[in-house]
């Protein structure tokens, strides 16, 4: 598996659960966020947002955990990217 897809994972839904879920706490990332969660978003995968928007990692959408990624990338990490 892609290092950088698990990264991705691990950022935005922390450990999971038995059942595969996220804590609770993760909430506050997904919903509050703020500047900090903004800046580390930008700078931990600000490079992979722009692939992502150029087509590069098109190929991820072949397996499910890097769709995954990839509409949090695109979709999630954008709106932190380019708040404000």
């Amino acid at each position: 598996m892609n290092n950088t897809i698990e990264a991705i994972l691990t950022f935005w839904f922390g450990e999971l659960d038995e059942h595969g879920y996220a804590a609770e706490e993760r909430n506050k990332l997904w919903f509050q966020g703020g500047a900090a969660t903004d800046a580390a978003i930008r700078t931990q995968f600000g490079a992979v947002h722009k692939q992502a928007q150029q087509g590069e990692l098109d190929y991820w959408a072949g397996q499910p955990r890097g769709r995954l990624a990839l509409i949090i990338v695109l979709d999630q990490f954008s709106r932190n990217i380019f708040r404000g």
